[in-house]
């Protein structure tokens, strides 16, 4: 059987056949693993964004430096790096936050990110600042295949790192990430997917 799944309800449309990786599906967590547990271990690397993402931040880059300290990359033409082409991005090209001291230049000395901070605090128009992938996070799409990113944070089984044996699922650890990736109907179809995955596992399990 193959280990490719196939979600077409998910809500991104330059998306159109999402495939799952098996790993989504059968990656385990520790009793108590919670994404509230996060220490910010994973955004100290940066991110990459869509164009579109990078020109809403810099078109408010004077609301976001308000919550930036004073040691922060001030000059917003040098919080981004050179785009690339990326089809896993609704414009097809995307962009890297740079790094400034070791870190992702929106993030301060306390280990958050400027641009939530900003987020919450500006007003409404303003609309979403965050990234898409810093909010998805673990969650990733790598060539069109949902899969989880456990490289940038490995060994944080306290928050988002898969262990062996473990007794929560992707569902139990990561419910919001999940519905932020592929929507109430995309979620609803991958879990839909999870149950005959688990059917396929354990032939005496009830249908």
């Amino acid at each position: 059987m193959s280990s490719i799944r196939i979600l077409c309800k998910h809500a991104l449309k330059h998306v159109p056949e999402l495939k799952v990786g098996d790993e989504v599906l059968k990656s385990r967590f520790d009793n108590g693993c919670s994404m509230s547990n996060c220490r910010g271990k994973c955004c100290r690397l940066g991110v990459d964004l869509d164009l579109g993402e990078q020109e809403r931040i810099l078109e408010h880059a004077n609301v976001v430096r308000r919550y930036m300290d004073e040691d922060q990359q001030q000059v917003s033409a040098d919080w981004f790096g050179e785009e690339f082409a990326d089809p896993d991005y609704p414009s097809g090209r995307a962009v890297s936050t740079r790094l400034y001291n070791g870190n992702c230049v929106f993030l301060n000395k306390d280990a958050r990110c400027a641009l939530q901070i900003a987020e919450s605090q500006a007003d409404s128009a303003t609309g979403e600042l965050k990234p898409f992938f810093c909010r998805a996070y673990p969650l990733t799409i790598d060539d069109g295949i949902l899969v989880i990113d456990d490289e940038q944070s490995p060994g944080e089984s306290r928050c988002c790192g898969p262990v062996a044996n473990g007794s929560l699922t992707i569902f139990d650890v990561c419910a919001f990430e999940l519905k932020h990736v592929l929507g109430t109907d995309g979620l609803s179809e991958l879990r839909a997917i999870a149950t005959e995955n688990s059917r396929d596992s354990d032939p005496e399990m009830p249908t």
